[in-house]
């Protein structure tokens, strides 16, 4: 149907633009050696149904990352789903925790 060739021909693009840009390949990003040094809190979320980043690259991440802190979820939905309450909820609650002053209980 061309979609693959279409699809193809914008992630060239999308290279060449960042290349130019910021002046390193995108084939060249390697986040799971990032992470193999990384000791901050982290929160991995992916959605089941996502074709755009598959699911195995979030699943990647968490076994390289080197923190003790770390959590995952698997969510219901695809790329651009909206995300469930619960989750948002406590995506701000680990993010607080993790990103407030002390002495600061909550971030307004």
């Amino acid at each position: 149907d061309g979609g693959d060739e279409v699809y193809i021909e914008a992630v060239g693009e999308f290279r060449q633009a960042v290349l130019n840009r910021c002046g390193f390949d995108i084939r060249d990003v390697a986040p799971c050696r990032s992470l193999e040094a990384c000791t901050a809190p982290v929160l991995f979320a992916h959605a089941d149904e996502d074709e755009l980043v598959f699911p195995y690259h979030s699943e990647r991440m968490y076994a390289s990352y080197a923190g003790r802190e770390k959590r995952k979820f698997l969510i219901d939905g695809n790329h651009n789903s909206e995300r469930p309450a619960a989750f948002l909820q406590y995506t701000r609650c680990f993010l607080e925790g993790h990103l407030a002053p002390p002495g600061v209980r909550r971030v307004m």
